[in-house]
């Protein structure tokens, strides 16, 4: 039998990351999982060589900040979420995060781009789902809601 005993959200601080944050935390409720939000800062080292760890570990310590508070915003509370932040890019971070941590199911918002944005921009939640371990439940804002 397949269960659910921990489940990852990621957040870009969204709407549509928002609904997918109030689906987990329904979902982890529901199946009395772990419920882990995660957010990804891009790694500047991406663009700029010269970048400093300084630099990174700065920008990890304010996402960390807007974590607690976009929980808190959009749940209510935040004492029962693991809080994780990061810089990579986000696509791979979020499979290897998932990878790592042996994610039963993650969540995450759709912005619902059209065909040819996500050519021309990338689309994370597409990367996702076709190299997540785990099953990926994506929500496109504002279709459903609890």
């Amino acid at each position: 039998m397949f269960e659910i005993k921990t489940i990852l959200v990621p957040t870009d601080f969204s709407a549509a990351s928002d609904l997918a944050l109030r689906y987990g935390h329904e979902l982890a409720k529901a199946f009395q999982a772990h419920l882990t939000v995660l957010h990804v800062t891009d790694d500047p080292v991406l663009f700029a060589p010269t970048t400093s760890d300084e630099y990174r570990a700065r920008k990890i310590s304010e996402s960390n900040a807007r974590l607690a508070e976009n929980i808190r915003q959009v749940l209510g509370t935040g004492e029962e979420v693991e809080m994780v932040s990061t810089c990579n890019s986000a696509a791979t971070e979020i499979v290897d995060f998932a990878k790592k941590r042996q994610m039963d199911m993650l969540v995450m918002g759709s912005h619902g781009r059209s065909a040819m944005a996500s050519m021309l921009l990338g689309n994370v939640a597409e990367h996702v789902v076709r190299h997540s371990p785990c099953p990926v439940v994506t929500v496109r804002s504002p279709e459903h809601d609890f």
